[in-house]
């Protein structure tokens, strides 16, 4: 092979010292990696989730052997590419977003992979997420006490609007306080949504 060209050749000589050459085109390509994406159907707002790239393989055995590098989209945008095959997420939104991770081999080919993740709040959820923003105990349990008594209220089809906007009154006194202020911005709209 003429490695400056991509081409094979071949040369032939019978027992009478004839020879023939032939040659022919090759051309040589870089296969991608695969891999097996994961990523949630549905992910709580304001709460972690994760995306990960596993059981990745190669038809190079030196490209399987050199390891492969991964790049995440939460929904944002790519991050940079690196060794660890999994992201963790956060959307503080409800409603859809596409999220996709591609993997990489050491010659540069890649496969990417694309899911659709749905963010969701629930009573529950959101009480989750009071406790973790949240710096003192018993204002967490005050709050997370009302969004019981409103998933109650709504269960039975009682007046849980009321209930709700008592959470949200108790979020806004305690602003800059034991909860900052982007944090009580996410927590009430989140309970907007409920």
């Amino acid at each position: 092979m003429d490695p400056l060209h991509g081409w094979w050749g071949v040369r032939v000589t019978d027992t009478l010292g004839l020879t023939g050459t032939s040659t022919a085109t090759v051309n040589v390509s870089n296969v991608a990696p695969t891999a097996t994406f994961s990523a949630p159907a549905t992910a709580f707002a304001g709460l972690a989730f994760s995306l990960s790239l596993s059981n990745p393989t190669d038809s190079s055995p030196a490209d399987a052997a050199a390891g492969f590098t991964y790049s995440f989209n939460c929904g944002t945008g790519y991050g940079s590419f690196g060794s660890v095959a999994t992201a963790s997420c956060v959307r503080t939104t409800t409603g859809s977003i596409g999220v996709s991770g591609t993997i990489r081999d050491k010659d540069g080919g890649t496969s990417e992979y694309l899911s659709t993740v749905s963010g969701v709040v629930t009573f529950q959820s959101l009480c989750t997420l009071t406790r973790a923003l949240v710096t003192k105990q018993d204002v967490e349990d005050s709050l997370c006490e009302k969004l019981a008594s409103a998933e109650a209220a709504a269960a039975t089809g009682g007046p849980s609007a009321n209930i709700l906007n008592a959470y949200r009154k108790q979020v806004a006194a305690q602003t800059g306080k034991s909860i900052s202020s982007s944090d009580a911005q996410l927590l009430t709209s989140l309970s907007l949504q409920l």
